[in-house]
């Protein structure tokens, strides 16, 4: 990145933004911070007003985010590209292997876990598309970070931050660091002033200043640009505008801001959502409340206290300390004198409640026992464990396609990415399962502006006599890498049941498309090929077969003799791969017209690959 640094009058009306950014994100943060607390187990502090009991924090609203996140993990995404014009299959297939080894580099598996964390805890996450031009031992790569939302700001009145005429991302960097970067920029540090979350330990930034990423859209030649700028303090450090390289094209091409948001529960007109906690929580401290005061009372009923005159001669010593077998009493001792204090025993209305709360908790948010693991009784089948989970994960999988959504946005930017800056060939290591791994060269060559050739493959022009541009563009799919044990069971059972009822068998072929054209299960596209497949092969050997019988009895003609049934039956039987390897002609071909003119007859009557079948076997003969 180029460093150009100097003073600017515009940094201080960017600051002013910035703090009016902030104060409309004041309760969302507060939100944020209290949520963070609680997924902490530290919702509460100190007694309850109500019950001067202070509870402990159970972990039911915690599991059902943990719970989530592994049916989430379970359903990582993959992408697959689809052209809109035939010319750019090729390329489609290309980025179909090389984005996902760009992610992998990218350590995006990473990124994609930590940024559904924050989205089931908080409602939104926040992915960013970057170019780091000091990647790859610079020669710059493609950077997908999750972004904390009390690091960005945004206009407070736009419900797509598409639409924010500005968007700030905040970062508190080591000054010195900072001055070793930039040594001429005369940084003299700005102080943190960022919301923080509560932590067990005192976090000292007074060493630290903040650094603004600016990112703002602008007109140049009618068109909408986005510029970057990076200051601290009152200090640029670079200034897209004043890079020549971007100072009309913006500093991405795709002009949008190269973040993405992906929420849980949407709150209308808002560019953030609601996550499980803020559903839970209330519930979750009912729980802790009704918990905490069975416990209380069970402690109180099982260390019981007594009632005792003041002249009852007992040793209390000995009688509180339960390592001594042997209690001292001086005199009478009766209930008169000395009796247990007795508690009513807790009803079990009480109990049902607590039952009746974890219930509520657990059917808000989805989270069953069968989609923890638990089974009921007599379902061990791989398959109907699957199936009761999947019925029970349509919120999960309604969460999941709004991840899915986010994601192909982010696939978009690093599309744009790869379209922009990939201008020199990399070289990449492409694993495939059955093919083994190839190595793979690519640029932005077959992605980039290319002319629209007419029929006889010139160059077409508009009406001022510019050629025609066009842009490949493609459709992206999503699939679901599924990692779920009972789903792989699941898998493994259909596959075992569709090989018995004779799917497979490509006598069945006809009878079994119809059957697969009705059903629906992972892989089913690759069964129809394989099955369809089989049947044209079978076609084929039968193709064949006819041909060889032909042959043999025009063959035995040309002989003046005819071949008995057993050897017809042989060539469709047991001998057919005798019949096939034996020589049809007997003898050499040299000066023998009858046998060249029936080897003639023979390759006549046979397909190319049967021709070479033959001519295989008189080689042989002839050596």
């Amino acid at each position: 990145m180029q460093k150009n640094m100097k003073k600017s009058t515009g940094i201080s009306e960017a600051k002013a933004i910035l703090e009016k950014y902030k104060e409309g994100k004041t309760n969302l943060e507060a939100r944020i911070v209290e949520e963070e607390k609680a997924w902490r187990l530290q919702m509460w502090q100190g007694k309850d007003e109500e019950t001067g009991i202070t509870p402990s924090s159970s972990a039911y609203m915690w599991n059902a985010v943990v719970n989530k996140h592994a049916d989430m993990m379970d359903n990582y995404p993959i992408p697959a590209f689809l052209p809109r014009e035939e010319s750019d299959k090729k390329e489609a297939e290309l980025l179909s292997d090389i984005v996902p080894t760009i992610l992998e580099r990218a350590d995006f598996e990473e990124t994609y876990s930590s940024a559904l964390w924050y989205k089931l805890k908080h409602g939104t996450s926040c992915y960013g598309v970057f170019w780091d031009p000091e990647a790859d031992g610079g020669i710059g790569d493609i950077s997908v970070n999750n972004i904390d939302l009390l690091r960005i700001f945004w206009d407070p009145t736009v419900s797509d931050i598409q639409k924010s005429p500005n968007l700030f991302i905040c970062a508190a960097v080591d000054t010195e660091a900072l001055k070793a970067e930039y040594p001429d920029a005369g940084i003299t540090g700005e102080r943190v002033s960022l919301t923080e979350y509560e932590k067990d330990d005192n976090v000292d930034r007074s060493n630290q200043s903040l650094v603004v990423d600016w990112y703002y859209k602008k007109k140049v030649d009618g068109k909408s640009v986005l510029h970057f700028c990076k200051f601290t303090g009152e200090t640029v450090l670079y200034s897209s505008e004043d890079d020549p390289r971007y100072k009309k094209r913006g500093y991405y091409d795709h002009g949008l801001y190269p973040v993405v948001l992906d929420t849980l529960y949407p709150e209308e007109d808002q560019v953030t959502g609601y996550g499980v906690i803020s559903v839970t929580r209330d519930t979750q401290s009912y729980i802790d409340c009704l918990d905490a005061l069975l416990m209380n009372y069970t402690k109180k009923a099982t260390n019981p206290r007594w009632f005792k005159k003041k002249d009852v001669g007992i040793n209390e010593s000995e009688f509180s300390d339960w390592s001594k077998p042997f209690v001292s009493v001086a005199g009478d001792i009766g209930e008169e004198r000395f009796r247990q204090i007795t508690l009513n025993p807790v009803s079990g209305i009480y109990q049902s409640l607590l039952d009746r709360k974890i219930n509520e908790l657990k059917e808000t948010i989805g989270n069953r026992d069968v989609n923890s693991g638990g089974t009921m009784s007599g379902v061990t089948s791989g398959a109907a464990i699957a199936t009761l989970q999947e019925a029970g994960n349509k919120t999960s999988r309604d969460a999941i396609k709004t991840s899915y959504r986010a994601y192909v946005k982010v696939i978009r930017m690093v599309i744009e990415l790869i379209r922009q800056f990939y201008t020199t060939e990399r070289t990449f290591r492409i694993v495939k399962a059955n093919e083994g791994e190839k190595f793979v060269s690519y640029s932005n060559k077959g992605i980039a502006l290319q002319d629209i050739k007419d029929r006889d493959g010139k160059t077409m022009k508009d009406q001022k006599g510019a050629p025609l541009k066009r842009q490949p563009v493609f459709d992206i799919s999503v699939k679901a890498q599924k990692t779920n044990p009972y789903s792989k069971l699941s898998q493994n059972e259909t596959a075992g049941n569709l090989y018995k009822m004779g799917i497979f068998n490509p006598d069945n072929a006809k009878q079994a498309m119809i059957m697969l054209s009705m059903m629906d299960f992972e892989g089913k596209d690759e069964i129809m090929s394989k099955v369809s497949a089989g049947e044209k092969n079978e076609e084929e050997i039968k193709k064949l077969q006819d041909e060889i019988k032909n042959l043999k009895g025009f063959i035995a003609t040309l002989r003046g003799g005819k071949m008995n049934n057993e050897k017809l039956e042989m060539s469709n039987g047991a001998g057919r791969s005798s019949a096939a390897t034996a020589p049809l002609v007997k003898g050499g071909t040299k000066g023998n017209p009858v046998a060249v003119a029936t080897k003639g007859a023979e390759k006549a009557a046979l397909n190319s690959y049967g021709r070479t079948l033959v001519d295989r076997a008189n080689n042989v003969r002839e050596e």
